[in-house]
């Protein structure tokens, strides 16, 4: 028996020596930094960083957005001003970027749908509302960004290594019922309120952005679905949109990296040449000096100065003896040939030097053009103009225009909503126009909204010289 028995004794060193390596090893492979599991609410506040961040972003390696819609150009490497952007694979990059996005709002759902039989049922319907509306904003802009996106079996654990994409229209009409759910909801009291950046937790402000973000979904279907743009246009109106500053989809950038906003940390972080890298493109710097828009100072800065002459010629002096100068804006004509910083005029200092400049998803200026939009489909002209006139007047007053350069600027012909109507401008036009002005801070938006409304003059892609 004893023989037997010792036999097996190196077989149970094994054995033993086995599991015990065994869960030495589950051991080491356990991060100790890592969690097993994580709180909704802290997906919820890097995902409104992160689709702020993606707008705001001015690298070449991003978005591009600032260029397509033709505000800003660059100086020494103009690939993708020219609109050569495959050799960063920039497509790949927001493509996966929103798609990571997506998946981390479904895992924030999987948890709150695991918390539900633990908190109370308000705030379960609450927190499933704030995820269903960054979801539904960011499906909308991967599909403004590529049009036809897989969507149905783009996400979860179905194992689809090739997904099918679906068509861009079909998409847009999933997530209006998406919003249509949530605007219909009985949302009340709060949620996610210490992790949520942009309403802190207040559902009233989220049903509304959720309603505004219908609303901007409707302008966009208006020429291809006119019965279901109506529909849901006035579903939002009905139940709540974006009415004033204080409910503005707004992320409130600090002061410091890597909290900052991306344009500030652009030009401060990632190196000295950055500065040099943009000027602004001569499409909006013409349209503005054409309308003499007070928006100028605080878009451009005033590097070129022109020497004034009096009418014999003689340079002109003021009481010190100093040479009068006078600020010109000048742009790089967009998608041309690489050239010199300093011909030009450069980005306004206040913008890309402050850490703290807002990113807005939604802004009341939309708010008011998009019902200038509207209300010209429906053919009522005086309403029209006059939201054409609030978006402009908002957009001044964010910018710090004053009150009386406001006045002057809507008074003039090629500004008049009216005038540049009879003069045979659509309302398309004109609304476009302005909203492309408005939207230089929302680039992805102005560069859209330009395309499908047209009025603001993006130039094609150029024939280039170098020039010497």
């Amino acid at each position: 028996m004893y023989l037997q028995l010792k036999k097996y004794i190196p077989l149970l060193i094994i054995l033993n020596a086995f599991i015990s390596c065994t869960s030495e090893y589950e051991e080491i492979n356990t991060d100790p930094k890592k969690p097993l599991t994580i709180d909704a609410a802290y997906l919820i506040s890097t995902t409104e960083q992160k689709l702020v961040d993606v707008e705001q972003n001015p690298s070449v390696n991003w978005s591009n957005t600032r260029l397509f819609a033709q505000y800003w150009m660059q100086v020494q490497y103009v690939a993708e001003s020219q609109y050569y952007i495959d050799n960063r694979d920039i497509n790949g990059t927001i493509w996966d970027y929103y798609y990571i996005l997506l998946n981390d709002l479904m895992d924030a759902k999987a948890i709150v749908e695991g918390e539900r039989e633990v908190i109370p049922e308000q705030e379960y319907t609450n927190k499933m509302a704030i995820i269903k509306v960054l979801e539904s904003y960011a499906w909308l802009q991967l599909t403004d960004f590529f049009t036809d996106v897989p969507y149905e079996e783009a996400l979860g654990s179905n194992q689809v290594i090739y997904p099918k994409y679906d068509d861009a229209q079909s998409i847009y009409m999933k997530t209006l019922g998406v919003l249509e759910e949530v605007v219909n909801s009985d949302l009340s009291g709060k949620a996610f309120t210490s992790t949520d950046i942009i309403y802190k937790g207040d559902m009233t402000k989220w049903k509304d952005f959720a309603g505004s973000i219908m609303m901007r979904m409707a302008m966009r279907i208006a020429d291809v679905d006119a019965a279901n743009s109506k529909k849901y246009f006035d579903l939002a109106a009905s139940k709540g949109y974006i009415k004033d500053i204080e409910g503005e989809a707004m992320f409130p950038y600090k002061s410091t990296f890597p909290n900052a906003n991306p344009v500030f940390e652009y030009w401060d972080v990632t190196g000295s040449n950055r500065p040099i890298e943009f000027n602004m493109a001569n499409t909006l710097v013409d349209v503005l000096n054409d309308l003499e828009d007070p928006r100028r100072p605080f878009y451009i800065d005033n590097n070129l100065q022109e020497v004034q002459f009096d009418s014999k010629g003689d340079t002109l002096k003021d009481a010190d003896g100093e040479v009068i100068t006078k600020v010109i804006y000048k742009g790089i004509l967009y998608g041309g040939a690489s050239t010199s910083f300093s011909k030009y005029s450069h980005i306004a200092p206040s913008y890309q030097q402050d850490p703290t400049q807002v990113g807005k998803l939604f802004s009341i200026v939309e708010t008011f053009f998009i019902q200038s939009e509207q209300a010209a489909r429906q053919g009522n002209t005086t309403q029209a103009q006059m939201y054409y006139n609030e978006g402009i007047t908002a957009s001044m007053k964010e910018w710090g225009v004053e009150d009386v350069d406001i006045t002057a600027y809507l008074a003039q012909a090629n500004v008049d909503y009216s005038t540049l109507l009879s003069s045979g401008k659509t309302f398309k036009e004109i609304i476009g126009l302005q909203k492309w002005i408005a939207n230089y801070n929302s680039p992805f938006n102005g560069w859209r909204e330009a395309i499908r409304l047209g009025g603001a003059p993006l130039a094609p892609l150029q024939k280039v010289q170098v020039e010497i």
